[in-house]
Protein backbone atom coordinates (compact mmCIF):
# COMPACT_ATOMS: atom_id res chain seq x y z
CA UNK A 1 0.00 0.00 0.00
CA UNK A 2 1.22 3.49 -0.82
CA UNK A 3 0.25 6.46 1.34
CA UNK A 4 0.87 10.12 0.51
CA UNK A 5 0.87 12.66 3.34
CA UNK A 6 0.59 16.38 2.56
CA UNK A 7 2.43 18.64 5.00
CA UNK A 8 2.77 22.38 5.36
CA UNK A 9 5.11 24.75 7.15
CA UNK A 10 3.33 27.30 9.34
CA UNK A 11 4.50 30.09 11.66
CA UNK A 12 5.22 28.94 15.20
CA UNK A 13 2.32 30.39 17.20
CA UNK A 14 4.48 30.69 20.32
CA UNK A 15 6.80 33.22 18.63
CA UNK A 16 5.63 36.86 18.10
CA UNK A 17 5.43 37.98 14.47
CA UNK A 18 5.51 41.39 12.78
CA UNK A 19 3.04 42.61 10.17
CA UNK A 20 3.61 44.73 7.09
CA UNK A 21 0.21 46.42 7.23
CA UNK A 22 0.88 48.51 4.11
CA UNK A 23 1.28 45.42 1.91
CA UNK A 24 -1.03 43.06 3.87
CA UNK A 25 1.72 40.48 4.52
CA UNK A 26 3.62 39.08 7.47
CA UNK A 27 7.30 40.05 7.65
CA UNK A 28 9.17 36.86 6.74
CA UNK A 29 12.20 37.75 8.86
CA UNK A 30 10.07 37.61 12.03
CA UNK A 31 8.74 34.09 11.44
CA UNK A 32 9.94 30.81 12.91
CA UNK A 33 8.49 27.92 10.88
CA UNK A 34 7.31 24.53 12.15
CA UNK A 35 5.26 21.69 10.70
CA UNK A 36 1.50 22.24 10.85
CA UNK A 37 0.18 20.35 13.87
CA UNK A 38 -2.74 18.68 12.06
CA UNK A 39 -0.42 17.55 9.23
CA UNK A 40 1.88 16.06 11.86
CA UNK A 41 -1.11 14.09 13.15
CA UNK A 42 -1.84 12.93 9.59
CA UNK A 43 1.74 11.66 9.36
CA UNK A 44 1.37 9.84 12.67
CA UNK A 45 -1.81 8.15 11.39
CA UNK A 46 0.12 7.09 8.28
CA UNK A 47 2.91 5.68 10.47
CA UNK A 48 0.33 3.74 12.49
CA UNK A 49 -1.10 2.24 9.29
CA UNK A 50 2.44 1.49 8.09
CA UNK A 51 3.23 -0.48 11.25
CA UNK A 52 0.12 -2.61 10.66
CA UNK A 53 0.30 -3.08 6.90
CA UNK A 54 3.87 -2.34 5.83
CA UNK A 55 2.70 0.62 3.75
CA UNK A 56 5.13 2.98 2.04
CA UNK A 57 4.81 6.65 3.05
CA UNK A 58 5.68 9.61 0.83
CA UNK A 59 5.43 13.11 2.28
CA UNK A 60 4.87 15.99 -0.11
CA UNK A 61 4.88 19.76 0.21
CA UNK A 62 5.32 22.93 -1.80
CA UNK A 63 7.06 26.21 -1.14
CA UNK A 64 10.51 27.83 -0.89
CA UNK A 65 13.73 26.04 0.02
CA UNK A 66 13.03 26.15 3.76
CA UNK A 67 10.31 23.49 3.24
CA UNK A 68 13.09 20.89 3.03
CA UNK A 69 13.59 21.19 6.79
CA UNK A 70 10.02 20.06 7.48
CA UNK A 71 10.28 17.21 4.98
CA UNK A 72 13.48 15.96 6.61
CA UNK A 73 11.76 16.09 9.98
CA UNK A 74 9.03 13.83 8.54
CA UNK A 75 11.68 11.43 7.23
CA UNK A 76 13.25 11.29 10.69
CA UNK A 77 9.88 10.19 12.11
CA UNK A 78 9.62 7.27 9.71
CA UNK A 79 8.39 8.48 6.30
CA UNK A 80 10.03 6.63 3.42
CA UNK A 81 10.19 9.31 0.69
CA UNK A 82 9.90 13.07 0.38
CA UNK A 83 8.84 15.16 -2.60
CA UNK A 84 8.25 18.88 -2.98
CA UNK A 85 7.57 21.60 -5.49
CA UNK A 86 10.10 24.36 -4.99
CA UNK A 87 8.75 27.82 -5.75
CA UNK A 88 8.91 31.10 -3.83
CA UNK A 89 5.51 32.37 -5.03
CA UNK A 90 3.57 29.44 -3.58
CA UNK A 91 3.59 30.89 -0.05
CA UNK A 92 0.81 33.35 -1.05
CA UNK A 93 -1.44 30.71 -2.61
CA UNK A 94 -4.94 30.19 -1.22
CA UNK A 95 -6.53 26.76 -0.59
CA UNK A 96 -7.69 26.44 -4.22
CA UNK A 97 -4.25 27.13 -5.70
CA UNK A 98 -2.52 24.99 -3.07
CA UNK A 99 -4.88 22.09 -3.74
CA UNK A 100 -4.28 22.36 -7.47
CA UNK A 101 -0.50 22.36 -6.95
CA UNK A 102 -0.53 19.35 -4.64
CA UNK A 103 -2.91 17.43 -6.90
CA UNK A 104 -0.55 18.02 -9.84
CA UNK A 105 2.33 16.70 -7.75
CA UNK A 106 0.41 13.70 -6.39
CA UNK A 107 -0.74 12.79 -9.90
CA UNK A 108 2.81 11.76 -10.79
CA UNK A 109 2.82 8.98 -8.17
CA UNK A 110 0.98 5.79 -7.34
CA UNK A 111 -1.21 5.98 -4.24
CA UNK A 112 -4.08 4.29 -2.45
CA UNK A 113 -4.52 6.79 0.37
CA UNK A 114 -3.85 10.53 0.68
CA UNK A 115 -3.76 12.05 4.17
CA UNK A 116 -3.86 15.75 5.08
CA UNK A 117 -4.35 17.71 8.25
CA UNK A 118 -7.91 18.96 8.59
CA UNK A 119 -6.72 22.57 8.54
CA UNK A 120 -3.60 24.66 8.97
CA UNK A 121 -2.97 26.86 11.98
CA UNK A 122 -2.35 29.95 9.82
CA UNK A 123 -5.14 30.16 7.22
CA UNK A 124 -7.50 27.58 8.82
CA UNK A 125 -9.56 27.17 5.63
CA UNK A 126 -9.94 23.37 5.92
CA UNK A 127 -10.28 23.32 2.10
CA UNK A 128 -6.97 21.94 0.80
CA UNK A 129 -7.87 18.27 1.31
CA UNK A 130 -11.29 18.57 -0.38
CA UNK A 131 -9.72 20.58 -3.23
CA UNK A 132 -7.12 17.87 -3.85
CA UNK A 133 -9.89 15.27 -3.97
CA UNK A 134 -11.86 17.39 -6.44
CA UNK A 135 -8.91 17.77 -8.81
CA UNK A 136 -8.08 14.05 -8.60
CA UNK A 137 -11.77 13.07 -8.82
CA UNK A 138 -11.64 10.69 -5.84
CA UNK A 139 -13.70 10.43 -2.60
CA UNK A 140 -12.80 12.49 0.45
CA UNK A 141 -13.61 12.42 4.17
CA UNK A 142 -12.90 15.23 6.64
CA UNK A 143 -12.39 15.50 10.44
CA UNK A 144 -11.11 11.93 10.76
CA UNK A 145 -10.02 10.68 14.20
CA UNK A 146 -9.50 7.01 13.31
CA UNK A 147 -8.76 5.18 10.05
CA UNK A 148 -8.91 1.43 9.44
CA UNK A 149 -7.73 0.21 6.05
CA UNK A 150 -8.88 -3.04 4.46
CA UNK A 151 -6.51 -3.77 1.59
CA UNK A 152 -8.50 -6.82 0.53
CA UNK A 153 -11.68 -4.78 0.03
CA UNK A 154 -9.66 -1.73 -1.10
CA UNK A 155 -11.61 0.42 1.32
CA UNK A 156 -11.17 2.50 4.49
CA UNK A 157 -13.47 2.70 7.50
CA UNK A 158 -13.18 6.16 9.01
CA UNK A 159 -14.46 7.55 12.30
CA UNK A 160 -15.01 11.31 12.00
CA UNK A 161 -16.13 14.06 14.32
CA UNK A 162 -19.43 15.81 13.69
CA UNK A 163 -21.40 18.46 15.59
CA UNK A 164 -21.46 18.56 19.41
CA UNK A 165 -18.68 16.01 19.74
CA UNK A 166 -20.68 13.19 18.16
CA UNK A 167 -18.96 10.70 15.86
CA UNK A 168 -19.83 9.19 12.51
CA UNK A 169 -18.40 6.01 10.96
CA UNK A 170 -18.05 5.97 7.17
CA UNK A 171 -16.71 3.37 4.78
CA UNK A 172 -15.34 4.59 1.46
CA UNK A 173 -13.49 3.00 -1.46
CA UNK A 174 -9.82 3.68 -2.06
CA UNK A 175 -8.07 5.69 -3.32
CA UNK A 176 -9.40 8.57 -1.23
CA UNK A 177 -8.34 11.78 0.48
CA UNK A 178 -8.82 11.82 4.26
CA UNK A 179 -8.31 14.95 6.38
CA UNK A 180 -7.15 14.14 9.91
CA UNK A 181 -7.90 16.00 13.12
CA UNK A 182 -4.89 17.16 15.14
CA UNK A 183 -3.62 15.36 18.26
CA UNK A 184 -5.37 12.05 17.59
CA UNK A 185 -2.21 10.05 18.44
CA UNK A 186 1.05 10.67 20.27
CA UNK A 187 4.00 11.30 17.98
CA UNK A 188 7.22 9.27 18.22
CA UNK A 189 10.46 11.03 19.06
CA UNK A 190 12.99 10.88 16.20
CA UNK A 191 16.08 8.93 17.19
CA UNK A 192 19.60 10.11 16.43
CA UNK A 193 20.18 7.50 13.67
CA UNK A 194 16.88 8.50 12.06
CA UNK A 195 17.86 12.17 12.21
CA UNK A 196 21.19 11.43 10.55
CA UNK A 197 19.48 9.33 7.88
CA UNK A 198 16.97 12.11 7.21
CA UNK A 199 19.75 14.69 6.81
CA UNK A 200 21.38 12.60 4.11
CA UNK A 201 18.18 11.43 2.36
CA UNK A 202 17.41 12.38 -1.22
CA UNK A 203 14.38 14.65 -1.70
CA UNK A 204 12.77 14.72 -5.14
CA UNK A 205 12.28 18.32 -6.23
CA UNK A 206 10.06 19.69 -8.98
CA UNK A 207 9.45 23.11 -10.46
CA UNK A 208 6.26 24.57 -11.93
CA UNK A 209 7.17 23.83 -15.54
CA UNK A 210 7.81 20.15 -14.84
CA UNK A 211 4.25 19.86 -13.48
CA UNK A 212 2.68 21.73 -16.38
CA UNK A 213 1.96 24.79 -14.22
CA UNK A 214 2.91 28.45 -14.62
CA UNK A 215 3.19 31.50 -12.38
CA UNK A 216 -0.45 32.26 -13.20
CA UNK A 217 -1.48 29.05 -11.41
CA UNK A 218 0.14 29.81 -8.04
CA UNK A 219 0.41 32.60 -5.52
CA UNK A 220 -1.88 35.59 -5.76
CA UNK A 221 -2.51 35.14 -9.50
CA UNK A 222 -3.74 31.57 -9.11
CA UNK A 223 -5.84 32.20 -6.00
CA UNK A 224 -9.61 32.63 -5.77
CA UNK A 225 -9.46 34.42 -2.40
CA UNK A 226 -7.77 37.79 -1.96
CA UNK A 227 -6.72 39.37 1.33
CA UNK A 228 -8.46 42.73 1.64
CA UNK A 229 -6.81 43.75 4.90
CA UNK A 230 -4.32 42.39 7.42
CA UNK A 231 -4.45 43.71 10.97
CA UNK A 232 -3.87 42.78 14.57
CA UNK A 233 -7.09 42.42 16.57
CA UNK A 234 -7.85 45.29 18.91
CA UNK A 235 -8.10 44.30 22.57
CA UNK A 236 -11.60 44.32 24.00
CA UNK A 237 -12.19 47.26 26.31
CA UNK A 238 -13.84 46.63 29.63
CA UNK A 239 -16.86 48.70 30.49
CA UNK A 240 -16.75 51.22 33.35
CA UNK A 241 -19.63 51.24 35.83
CA UNK A 242 -21.06 54.71 36.61
CA UNK A 243 -23.58 54.47 39.51
CA UNK A 244 -26.86 56.37 39.42
CA UNK A 245 -26.52 59.94 40.80
CA UNK A 246 -29.68 59.48 42.87
CA UNK A 247 -27.90 57.01 45.15
CA UNK A 248 -26.06 58.14 48.25
CA UNK A 249 -22.26 58.18 48.30
CA UNK A 250 -22.21 55.07 50.47
CA UNK A 251 -24.58 53.22 48.16
CA UNK A 252 -22.55 54.15 45.11
CA UNK A 253 -19.31 52.98 46.70
CA UNK A 254 -20.92 49.72 47.80
CA UNK A 255 -22.33 49.25 44.32
CA UNK A 256 -18.93 49.70 42.70
CA UNK A 257 -17.35 47.23 45.12
CA UNK A 258 -20.08 44.63 44.75
CA UNK A 259 -20.94 42.26 41.91
CA UNK A 260 -24.58 43.38 41.80
CA UNK A 261 -24.22 46.02 39.10
CA UNK A 262 -25.38 43.75 36.28
CA UNK A 263 -28.56 42.70 38.08
CA UNK A 264 -29.70 45.96 39.78
CA UNK A 265 -30.02 48.03 36.65
CA UNK A 266 -29.18 51.28 38.48
CA UNK A 267 -25.82 51.94 36.85
CA UNK A 268 -24.61 53.01 33.41
CA UNK A 269 -22.10 50.86 31.50
CA UNK A 270 -19.53 52.84 29.53
CA UNK A 271 -18.00 51.13 26.50
CA UNK A 272 -15.77 52.22 23.64
CA UNK A 273 -12.20 53.40 23.14
CA UNK A 274 -10.17 53.63 26.37
CA UNK A 275 -9.59 57.36 25.84
CA UNK A 276 -13.33 58.08 25.53
CA UNK A 277 -14.21 55.96 28.56
CA UNK A 278 -11.48 57.67 30.60
CA UNK A 279 -12.80 61.14 29.65
CA UNK A 280 -16.32 60.18 30.73
CA UNK A 281 -15.07 58.88 34.06
CA UNK A 282 -13.11 62.09 34.68
CA UNK A 283 -16.17 64.18 33.80
CA UNK A 284 -18.31 62.15 36.20
CA UNK A 285 -15.80 62.47 39.04
CA UNK A 286 -15.54 66.22 38.44
CA UNK A 287 -19.33 66.66 38.43
CA UNK A 288 -19.64 64.74 41.68
CA UNK A 289 -16.95 66.82 43.36
CA UNK A 290 -14.41 64.04 43.72
CA UNK A 291 -11.82 66.04 41.75
CA UNK A 292 -10.62 69.35 43.18
CA UNK A 293 -8.86 72.20 41.42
Amino acid sequence: MKIIVCVKQVPDSSVPIDFDLMNNVIREESIVYVINEADESALQEALRIKSATGAEITVISAGPRRVEETLRYCLSLGADNAVYLKDEDIIRSDAYATGRILASLIGRYEYQLILCGTQSSDSSSAQVGPTIAEFLNIPQITYAIDIKVDETKESATVTRLIDRGDQMVIECPLPAVISVQRNIHDLPYPTLPMRIMAREAFIQTYDLQSLGLSNHDVGVQGSQIMHEKLFTPRPKTKGAIIPDNSLSVTERINLLLSSETSSRGDADLLEGDPEIVADKIVDYLAEEGYLMG
